[in-house]
């Protein structure tokens, strides 16, 4: 059916069935909305070659204990060849974008965050050897390695107070650990991070990549 009407049902058949593979063999709790670029569109049917497929993720759990949530994952595959019946899926690339929220960069750090001019910013209360002490904390945030996020050039102030250096270096440790992210989906790994006001934005990339069900 060489009819627009026949192209988008074919489309839909497709990417319903890409969608299914991709769910299969990257473990998803929902299934991906999978949609395909490029023209002409039967061409590439015909030939099982694919210039650009998006799949979109509204959530996906990473991490060591798979608690770590990954929000609006988008995922653009580049150069895709489909196979046994859209059962394995290759990409010669991907690049992808990913947040996380506030909430969830709160609960792993343990004290609340939000964006401050491009860097985390957050209060935190300590008791040091029986006193208390309250600063604002902030840090840049960066790729760490192929699969987490580290913080940087993290400074304290203490409201006009000179802290004793080990209070400071207390503080500081707060943003000393780097969130992992293993378990990143797709095969990608992240390249980038950036504060936002909506959460720490991820840029991730990938190459050569198969997805078999």
């Amino acid at each position: 059916d060489m009819t627009l009407a026949g192209t988008v049902i074919r489309g839909g058949i497709v990417e319903g069935k890409a969608a299914d593979s991709l769910q299969s063999s990257q473990h998803l709790s929902s299934k991906p909305s999978v949609s395909v670029a490029g023209f002409p569109f039967l061409t590439q049917l015909l030939a099982s070659k694919f210039g650009t497929v998006t799949v979109t993720v509204p959530q996906v759990m990473v991490g060591p204990q798979g608690s770590l949530a990954i929000d609006a994952v988008h995922v653009k595959l580049h150069d895709v060849t489909v196979s046994n019946g859209y059962s394995e899926v290759r990409a010669a690339t991907a690049t992808a974008t990913g947040r996380i929220s506030y909430p969830t960069l709160t609960r792993e750090l343990g004290f609340t965050v939000q964006d401050k001019n491009g860097r985390l910013d957050g209060r935190k209360t300590l008791t040091v050897a029986g006193q208390s002490f309250t600063a604002e904390l902030s840090a840049g945030v960066h790729a760490s390695g192929t699969s987490g996020i580290s913080f940087t050039n993290t400074k304290v102030e203490a409201a006009g107070i000179t802290l004793p250096s080990t209070v400071s270096q207390t503080f500081v440790a707060l943003f000393g650990k780097a969130i992992s992210l293993a378990g990143l989906p797709f095969g990608v790994s992240v390249t980038g991070a950036e504060v936002t006001t909506q959460g720490v934005v991820l840029q991730l990339t990938g190459h050569n990549l198969i997805y078999s069900r």
